[in-house]
């Protein structure tokens, strides 16, 4: 099995849900692959311990990942409801500890029941750091899904097909199929064990990449069209505004891993995507390879993320917004930083 860092304590982790019997299991907004694949191994897991997890997503889950509906039970959070927290005695907050990717849920999250957070950003408020809560949190760790297999092994659940599946997308996706530098002997080795367990890579491979609709790629095209370079090539900026969305057909839930586009081109050491939402908001990916700690720039908008990979929604009028995010990226470039 995959060796964790010894500070990890899963058995606190295990000892600390066996006091409850019924968490609410949130993760971020716009839940990616590791997102989504975390957290339904997470309830497979918990239903070993007899508990009774309630899944709840801010939107529909992707397209691209809905094989893995008929594994567990999901929820839409709904704003105004009470009935996905009435009985609810304990939240997990897994693939985030922050504030702003977990928005809609704010107002309950003020006061919430005691709190157990699963995350593997450098980026945290101070969400389950009270007394009574806890917080297992390695920034080392490649993927969210690396974390939830680590503590599976720890509390001697014989992972099955379904949660090798689940867990399997967490790692591939959120490493880029293994290319990513968040890549090592220690998530490999958890990946093997997923395929021991009854997970099946090639067709997870299909249904991820493999079944893509004609609104994305014509999205893809959309933003191919907008890329430009800048800083002589090191600094790649491509845009999504609103009629790129209503040219193509496309929405919002099909721009994840668009920023990694332009990292094939060989002079580019990072990459800002810009993709304007409703409300005056731009979401802003950032992207670098190895050259500049993006999630530091993130954190100066509001953000966060890992080194190479981060992000943030900045209100803002569009050109204002653009040209500051590419001063900090064009200055950290110029300093190597």
């Amino acid at each position: 099995m995959s060796s964790a860092p010894a500070a990890l304590d899963y058995r606190a982790m295990s000892d600390w849900l066996r006091r409850f019997r019924r968490p609410l299991i949130l993760t971020h907004q716009r839940s990616d692959g590791d997102a989504v694949g975390s957290v339904c191994a997470a309830a497979l897991a918990m239903k070993k311990f007899d508990l009774d997890p309630r899944v709840v997503l801010f939107e529909p889950i992707g397209a691209r990942y809905r094989f893995l509906q008929p594994l567990i039970e999901w929820h839409e959070w709904s704003a105004g409801s009470e009935a996905q927290t009435a009985d609810t005695d304990c939240v997990v907050i897994v693939d985030t500890c922050a504030s702003a990717q977990l928005e809609p849920a704010l107002a309950f999250l003020r006061s919430p029941p005691p709190t157990l957070v699963i995350d593997h950003h450098v980026t945290r408020d101070p969400i389950g750091d009270r007394a009574g809560d806890l917080r297992i949190i390695d920034e080392t760790a490649g993927a969210a899904a690396l974390l939830i297999a680590e503590w599976i092994a720890s509390a001697g659940i014989r992972a099955d097909a379904r949660m090798a599946t689940a867990i399997l997308t967490g790692l591939a996706t959120d490493t880029g199929w293994f290319r990513f530098s968040n890549t090592n002997a220690r998530l490999l080795r958890a990946a093997a064990d997923m395929l021991a367990a009854g997970a099946d890579a090639n067709k997870l491979f299909n249904a991820i990449y493999e079944q893509e609709n004609i609104e994305r790629v014509r999205l893809t095209a959309r933003l191919l069209s907008s890329l430009r370079l800048e800083m002589d090539g090191a600094l790649a900026v491509m845009e999504l505004r609103e009629s790129d969305f209503a040219a193509s057909g496309a929405n919002a839930s099909m721009t994840e891993d668009l920023v990694n586009e332009a990292n094939r081109i060989a002079t580019v050491r990072a990459t800002a995507l810009f993709i304007e939402q409703p409300g005056s908001r731009i979401r802003v990916n950032l992207r670098s390879k190895n050259a500049i700690d993006v999630a530091k720039i993130a954190r100066e908008f509001g953000g966060g993320g890992h080194a190479n990979a981060a992000g943030a929604r900045v209100e803002g009028e569009w050109s204002d917004v653009v040209r500051r995010v590419i001063g900090e990226m064009s200055n950290a470039l110029y300093s190597g930083q």
